[in-house]
C-alpha cells in the first residue's frame, strides 16, 4: 500500500487511542454522533470484560472510505487489530472475566439457554441471577458459604483471525457497523478423588486451570501443570512453585492424611510419577471447550506420615497421632531436647526403624515430669492401636520431680503405661530413673522399663540406673538433698517392677544423690 494510505491508517489508529481514553460507555458515545462521518466501525464487546480505565470503557475502530484506497474491483480492504495488540495507543488491555479466559473475538455470540429461557453455564446448570450475580439454581438462598456463584455459557462462532482476516466493503455497501465479541471460556479444572468407606471414588477437591494463559516457550508454559508432592525436610511437601513465581498445591483431602500416589485413571494404572499437564484444549473456530475438566485419583494414607533422618526433622513435626518412619540415629545429647508432647500426651501412632531388619539408635532422649499428667516416661501413654518398634534408646533419663499428686500414677524410662493392643517390639532402653520428693502414695506403678503390657521392652546391655535425689536445699556446707524416698527399704524385681518406700523423717539430709540400684539389668532376659 502506498504511503498516503499507511498515513491514513495511522489517523486511525490514533482516532481509536482517543475513543479509547474519552469514550466512556458505549452508548454514550454512539448517542453523540462522534462517529457519524465514518463509514465503518468496529465495536469490541469486552462481553463480561473490561477494558483497563474507568467501568465500561470501550475500544472502537473508526474508518472512513476517504482515507482509504480501493482496489481495481472498487473494494476498501480493511485490516485490524487485535484491541489489546501492544501497538495500540496506550496499549490497552482487557480484564479477565470471573475465572475465565478470552479464546477470541467472535462476531456471533448467544447465551446457552435451556428449554424455559433459563441461562445454563458451561456445565449445563440452570443459573438464577440476584443482583447482577448469577447462582447455580436451588443455592441463591443458602447461607453466603453454601451459595454457588457460576457463569452464563455463551455460544461463539465466526471467529476473527487479525492474522489473516480482513474485513472487504465497496462503497455502495454503505455504512458498516460490526461488532467482535470477547469469547470467554470458564477455567478449566482438575478434579480430585479418593475413595469413600464403600470403595467409591468420591470428588473431594477442584483447582482451577487458566488454560489461556499457557504460552509455550515462556515462563507462563507450566500453568496447566500439576505436580504430585515430594519429601522435603521429613515431611511431605504439597506446594510447588510456577516458573512466573506463583504456585500450585496439591490439595489433601483433610489434614491428618499424607499423600500416596495419584494417577490418571480409576484403575489406578496411569501413575503420575512427578508432574502432569492437563489435556484440555479450545476449538478456537467457535471457542468450544475440550476435555474442560481432567480428573485426577489420589490414595492418601489416612494419617500424617514423616520420615525422619535428623533431629531437627523430629522437632519440627510433632504430632502424637502421627507416624514416624526413622531413618537414621538420632542423638538428643547436647542442644536438642526430646519432644516433650510425647511425655506428657497418649502416643497414638508409629514411631519405627524404616528398616525393619535394623535397629536405629536414640541417644541421649530425657523425659522430665512434674506430676501434672497421668504418665511418665519418654512416651507417656502408648496407647492402643499405637506401634514402635525397631528402636534403641541409649543413656535415656527420666526425672520424676516433686509432686503432690494424689491420683493413679505410673511410669518408667521408656513409658508410663504400655495398653494392650499397642505393638512394643524389638525396643531397647538403657539410662536412668531419678526419683525425687515423692510424696507418699500408695496409688504410684513404677517400672524400670514400662507399666503395662510391656514385653517387647527390654534393658539395654548399658543398664538402668535408679536413685533417689529429693529437693535440693542451700545447707550450711552447700547444697544437700531432702529425701522423701527411702532408699534402703525401696527395690525392684527381676522384671523392673519397684516398690517404693518413703521416709517419714523428713528432716532426714543427704549430700548426694543416692543410688538405689546401678545398672539394673532384666534377669529374664
Amino acid at each position: 500500500m502506498k504511503s498516503k494510505s499507511i498515513l491514513n491508517k495511522l489517523k486511525i489508529i490514533l482516532f481509536a487511542a482517543f475513543v479509547i481514553a474519552l469514550c466512556v460507555g458505549l452508548a454514550a458515545c454512539k448517542g453523540t454522533g462522534m462517529f457519524d462521518n465514518f463509514d465503518v466501525l468496529v465495536y469490541y464487546e469486552p462481553n463480561g470484560g473490561q477494558f483497563q480505565g474507568q467501568n465500561d470503557t470501550s475500544v472502537v475502530d473508526a474508518f472512513d472510505y476517504d482515507d482509504l484506497e480501493a482496489d481495481s474491483e472498487g473494494y476498501y480492504h480493511i485490516k485490524l487489530k487485535e484491541p489489546t495488540d501492544s501497538s495500540r495507543p496506550e496499549s490497552p488491555m482487557l480484564t479477565t472475566k470471573n475465572k475465565s479466559f478470552c479464546a477470541g473475538w467472535y462476531a456471533k455470540c448467544e447465551p446457552v439457554l435451556d428449554e424455559e429461557g433459563n441461562h445454563l453455564d458451561a456445565d449445563g446448570n440452570v443459573l438464577v441471577e440476584v443482583n447482577g450475580t448469577y447462582y447455580v439454581k436451588g443455592t441463591e438462598e443458602k447461607e453466603e458459604s453454601e451459595r454457588i456463584i457460576s457463569q452464563p455459557a455463551y455460544e461463539y462462532g465466526e471467529r476473527f483471525d487479525f492474522e489473516n482476516d480482513e474485513l472487504k466493503f465497496k462503497r455502495e455497501d454503505g455504512k458498516q457497523e460490526i461488532h467482535l465479541y470477547a469469547g470467554w471460556i470458564p477455567y478449566y479444572r482438575f478434579d480430585y478423588f479418593v475413595k469413600n468407606d464403600d470403595g467409591e471414588w468420591t470428588k473431594y477437591q477442584e483447582t482451577s486451570v487458566n488454560i489461556g494463559a499457557v504460552k509455550e516457550g515462556t515462563d507462563m508454559d507450566d500453568l496447566n501443570c500439576l505436580w504430585t508432592p515430594v519429601w522435603k525436610d521429613g515431611a511431605m511437601s504439597y506446594t510447588h512453585a510456577y516458573k512466573s513465581n506463583s504456585s500450585y498445591t496439591f490439595p489433601k483431602p483433610k489434614t491428618e492424611s499424607t499423600f500416596k500416589a495419584a494417577y490418571l485413571d480409576e484403575a489406578c494404572t496411569q501413575e503420575i510419577t512427578e508432574m502432569t499437564r492437563h489435556i484440555g484444549t479450545v476449538n478456537l473456530e467457535d471457542a468450544t471447550p475440550v476435555n474442560m475438566v481432567q480428573n485426577i485419583y489420589v490414595e492418601f494414607y489416612d494419617y500424617e506420615l514423616f520420615r525422619i533422618e535428623t533431629e531437627e526433622q523430629l522437632l519440627d513435626h510433632i504430632n502424637s497421632a502421627a507416624h514416624y518412619e526413622i531413618y537414621a540415629d538420632l542423638d538428643f545429647s547436647g542442644s536438642y531436647s526430646w519432644p516433650g508432647s510425647f511425655t506428657a500426651n497418649d502416643f497414638t501412632g508409629e514411631f519405627v526403624a524404616a528398616d525393619s531388619d535394623k535397629n536405629v539408635t536414640i541417644t541421649g532422649a530425657s523425659a522430665t515430669t512434674n506430676g501434672g499428667s497421668s504418665y511418665a516416661g519418654l512416651f507417656g501413654n502408648v496407647a492402643a492401636g499405637a506401634k514402635i518398634e525397631g528402636i534403641t534408646f541409649k543413656e535415656a533419663k527420666l526425672t520424676v520431680n516433686s509432686t503432690q499428686r494424689r491420683g493413679e500414677y505410673k511410669f518408667g524410662l521408656f513409658a508410663g503405661n504400655i495398653e494392650e493392643g499397642a505393638t512394643v517390639q524389638n525396643v531397647t532402653v538403657s539410662g536412668s530413673v531419678g526419683l525425687g520428693e515423692l510424696a507418699p502414695n500408695p496409688t504410684y506403678t513404677v517400672n524400670l522399663l514400662a507399666c503395662g503390657n510391656n514385653g517387647g521392652v527390654k534393658c539395654g546391655g548399658d543398664g538402668i540406673r535408679l536413685y533417689a535425689f529429693g529437693g535440693r536445699l542451700l545447707g550450711l556446707n552447700g547444697y544437700e538433698y531432702n529425701y522423701s524416698v527411702d532408699t534402703d527399704n525401696t527395690k525392684a524385681d527381676a522384671n523392673g517392677d519397684v516398690e517404693i518406700a518413703f521416709v517419714t523423717d523428713t528432716t532426714r539430709k543427704l549430700n548426694e544423690q543416692t543410688d538405689i540400684i546401678t545398672n539394673w539389668r532384666q534377669q529374664n532376659g
